[in-house]
């Protein structure tokens, strides 16, 4: 039957079936609207289906059962269906770097990711593994202002159990400096953002920066411990969010340079795992905590 011909004799129908192409979002701003219409023209549905005439107490049924059960399905099409709980971490290569390990701990127990999602599954092979597959497909999210951006994008109609994010060390670098004002701006908007799209939210504090930092990092001239004002910053706005704070303690950091070798993003990784797991459970530690 064409569609015309459909929305003609079946506009509920018609209506409902035209969401399944939209995200929960739009679906719910359709269906809402076609209830606003139908109350204030009076309107009758019929010649369906399964009803001759629909209205008064018949539509007040349909509008109280039926629309919340289809804006739910849709809803479910939206998000990243898993077995496990899921989180997924925002961040600059330092995330990148730690996230394949962390990856690799929680396997069978989170279905944790950096962004952007990746919807196809990794085999549980180690953690040398998840590390180069997560740099190779993760995106680093550069400055608090870019990870806004990013963050707008990708989360748009998704929600997950837990978020993390992180920036700081693409804002504090010497060459293109974010003041604390505008950081904190920042911070505030992605935190807004975060709670609006998971269960819990977590920021992972910026890893140091060490003294007499080389050329090679990108951050020639950026002082030691440039970090410390920033992770101030946003422990701040975290705390006044009731987020998560996780405050990493970091080893084996290459020499002149904010990165880590291996083995210090495994370091990371586990504290990052560790911490998403007291988070499923509502529990604290000295690292991971409000």
């Amino acid at each position: 039957m064409a569609r015309g011909k459909l929305c003609t004799r079946n506009p509920f129908l018609c209506v409902v079936s035209s969401t399944l192409a939209l995200s929960p979002g739009a679906a719910f701003t359709r269906l809402r609207r076609l209830r606003r219409t139908l109350r204030t023209t009076g309107a009758t549905v019929s010649s369906s289906p399964w009803a001759t005439s629909l209205n008064g107490s018949s539509m007040k049924l349909i509008f109280k059962t039926v629309l919340p059960a289809v804006v739910l399905l849709l809803a479910g099409c939206g998000t990243h269906a898993a077995k496990h709980p899921t989180a997924i971490d925002f961040g600059d290569s330092v995330s990148l770097g730690y996230s394949g390990p962390a990856r690799f701990y929680l396997n069978g127990k989170v279905d944790y990711r950096h962004n952007p999602w990746m919807d196809e599954n990794i085999a549980a092979y180690n953690s040398d593994y998840y590390f180069w597959n997560e740099t190779k497909h993760g995106e680093n999210d550069g400055w608090s202002y870019t990870l806004l951006v990013t963050m707008e994008q990708e989360l748009s109609d998704q929600h997950y159990n837990i978020i993390l994010f992180n920036a700081g060390l693409h804002d504090l670098q010497k060459n293109r400096h974010t003041t604390l004002s505008a950081y904190r701006l920042n911070l505030e908007a992605i935190a807004t953002l975060a709670a609006k799209h998971a269960d819990y939210v977590i920021w992972v504090d910026t890893t140091p920066v060490p003294a007499d930092v080389d050329a090679a990092s990108g951050m020639l001239g950026t002082p030691e411990n440039a970090q410390i004002p920033y992770n101030a910053v946003a422990e701040d706005v975290a705390r006044a969010h009731g987020f998560y704070i996780l405050n990493l303690d970091s080893r084996d950091q290459l020499p002149h340079n904010v990165h880590y070798t291996l083995e210090g993003y495994k370091y990371l990784g586990k504290q990052v795992s560790a911490c998403i797991l007291l988070v499923l459970e509502r529990a604290y530690s000295n690292r991971c905590h409000k």
